[in-house]
């Protein structure tokens, strides 16, 4: 009993033996989790061909070829490079993208800036030739252009004047003046342009001498009211005085070339309309015509008598307005200096400085023998010029007298 059990002992110990035998041959430890352990270290960061290569050399080194373990943990180790590659370029590419971003918003600001100094420059650019021109002391027009042009003008007065007064006498009827009652309204009408002085002559004049009469009062009628266009800043009664005003102002505070600047560009402004339809201004100017025949003691009725005129006489006036209104411009053209058109009013003592006395009807003939006379009437027009010499001293300066009638005209001419 005993020998047989002996004999199963001995026969268990030889199979568990062969069985082990048979174990390491199939499955070596060394085999495996050496080279594993080896093949991590050596080749972690080995990737592609050149990976390949070196796993291969490294399992002849090691007199081992490589196994599909080996090749495996290689295309891992591989495919994580990549990952890991690809994940550092998304990032580099997310950082460009910024800096890209950052550049455009820089762009743009830098183009904000720039559009917002073109406008900048521009306003700099207007508001330096603003100055330029308003401190610019250069004239427009010279004086002798004012000068021809006021003498021209004055001809031009003579001429209509003497053509109303030969052109209606020959085509409207006188009564007698005694049977001529004359209304209030339109004597003061006439008083207020022509003076109370001719409107009495007017009244009392012999029917011969009444076309002289009427070509005075004309020419009186015409020279007040173009001066009225030439001197005015704007043609609002008030409105003109409180202009005037603040000029007068300028004037006295400011240098020639600022005040001389805004005399031109609210004359330019104000008056535009006086150039660019007179005709308002003819028919203002005919409207008085006709206070004039009725203070002479002409029977037509008003209501009838202004259409008349206006069809005899208009084209002439237009012709004086137009003139006007271009010396109006010549005058706010200069800068150096401030012209001024003038006329004396009636009831004033003659001024040899700025007068000369008309001695005849033709007015050819001119002395300032006037010394102490009262002035009747204005026949042409004057014209001074206020200059700068000192830092706000003005002095005044007669360009071209004013031809004035005086009361001694009447007694030479014998009338």
């Amino acid at each position: 009993m005993e020998l047989i059990t002996l004999i199963l002992i001995i026969i268990v110990i030889i199979l568990t033996v062969v069985l082990l035998s048979i174990l390491s041959l199939v499955i070596s430890p060394s085999d495996y989790i050496a080279p594993q352990n080896k093949w991590s270290r050596r080749h972690e960061h080995v990737v592609g061909e050149e990976g390949e290569r070196l796993l291969s050399d490294g399992q002849e080194q090691d007199g081992q070829a490589p196994t599909s373990g080996d090749r495996d943990f290689a295309l891992t180790a591989e495919i994580d490079h990549w990952r890991r590659a690809e994940a550092k370029k998304a990032e580099e590419l997310e950082i460009a993208c910024e800096d890209i971003e950052n550049l455009r918003q820089d762009l743009s600001i830098a183009t904000s800036q720039n559009v917002e100094l073109q406008h900048q420059y521009g306003t700099l650019s207007r508001e330096l030739e603003g100055a330029r021109l308003f401190l610019n002391t250069a004239d427009t027009f010279s004086d002798s252009e004012v000068i021809q042009m006021l003498q021209k003008l004055n001809a031009e007065l003579q001429h209509t004047s003497t053509f109303m007064a030969d052109h209606i006498t020959s085509v409207l009827t006188l009564d007698a003046l005694e049977s001529m009652p004359r209304q209030q309204s339109v004597l003061d009408g006439a008083t207020e342009t022509i003076g109370s002085h001719l409107v009495q002559l007017l009244q009392t004049a012999r029917r011969d001498d009444l076309p002289l009469y009427l070509q005075i009062a004309f020419q009186t009628h015409l020279t007040r009211h173009l001066c009225w266009i030439i001197s005015s800043w704007t043609f609002g009664k008030d409105c003109n005085a409180f202009v005037d005003g603040i000029y007068q102002r300028l004037r006295t505070k400011e240098q020639q070339p600022i005040s001389g600047r805004w005399r031109s560009l609210t004359r330019a402004y104000a008056l535009s309309t006086c150039v660019s339809d007179p005709e308002p201004f003819a028919t203002l100017i005919i409207a008085g015509l006709s206070d004039i025949f009725f203070a002479a003691g002409y029977t037509f009725p008003q209501v009838d008598i202004t259409p008349e005129f206006s069809s005899m006489f208009k084209a002439k006036i237009l012709s004086a307005v137009v003139l006007a209104g271009r010396l109006n411009q010549l005058v706010a053209g200069v800068l150096s200096g401030d012209f001024e058109v003038f006329v004396v009013q009636p009831g004033e003592s003659f001024q040899a400085g700025i007068m000369d006395e008309v001695t005849d009807g033709s007015r050819d003939e001119v002395q300032d023998s006037g010394k102490g006379q009262t002035v009747v009437c204005t026949n042409e027009l004057g014209l001074v010029k206020w200059v700068e010499i000192g830092t706000k001293e003005k002095e005044m300066r007669t360009v071209v007298k004013a031809k004035v009638i005086l009361e001694s005209f009447w007694d030479a001419d014998g009338l």
